[in-house]
């Protein structure tokens, strides 16, 4: 049986979509924790700044948290440093020139928190943070 070039289309048409659907899906989980892991460098980075937090205080955060939230992944005290330096490094740039950061918004959150952190920790800035 012969199919029409407009079912083949519309085949084609929905191949596409549903093939699509999974990357969109992966990207808007994506930005979700870019937006989350931004909140809670903002917390920290503040709490430092004004509460005057210690050296400690994230290690406990961090030990604090497990308990309240059971099986809680990627809230180690050294992902939280890493989230604080990713709110300070890109609050940094978006203070500096907000018509750059209207132009990056979109693209920053199809870039993963590790490629973000592999990006800053390859700066100056990044390696003085981090130790």
């Amino acid at each position: 049986m012969k199919l029409s070039k407009n079912h083949l289309d519309n085949i084609k048409a929905l191949k596409s979509a549903i093939l699509q659907s999974p990357y969109r899906a992966a990207s808007l989980v994506n930005k979700a924790l870019l937006t989350l892991y931004f909140a809670v460098g903002k917390f920290i980075s503040n709490q430092i700044k004004e509460e005057k937090w210690g050296a400690k205080v994230i290690e406990n955060l961090s030990a604090d948290l497990q308990p309240e939230l059971p099986g809680l992944r990627g809230f180690s005290a050294t992902n939280m440093k890493r989230m604080r330096l990713f709110f300070e490094s890109w609050n940094e740039h978006s203070l500096i020139s907000p018509t750059l950061s209207a132009q990056l918004k979109k693209s920053f959150s199809n870039v993963s928190f590790t490629h973000h952190i592999k990006i800053l920790q390859s700066t100056k800035y990044g390696l003085v943070c981090l130790n």
